[in-house]
């Protein structure tokens, strides 16, 4: 992680990130968005964002989302 987004993390201490890649796996989950998302107890990293919420929210073929 580069030494400009480890400042900007520092500097905005109340802000949730998650970052994942293109097929939609967690690399990173700051404590704020484990907190406001999950919970302490559990964490996303090394999952796919279908495995961590709802698979339906994500659209199918009529192209539904939740909203």
């Amino acid at each position: 992680m580069s030494n400009e987004f480890r400042k900007l993390l520092k500097s905005q201490p109340g802000v949730g990130i998650l970052i994942i890649d293109i097929d939609g796996l967690v690399l990173f989950c700051n404590k704020q968005a484990k907190q406001i998302d999950y919970g302490d107890n559990f964490n996303p990293v090394g999952k796919t964002i279908e495995e961590i919420e709802a698979p339906d929210c994500f659209g199918d073929a009529s192209g539904s989302q939740c909203g």
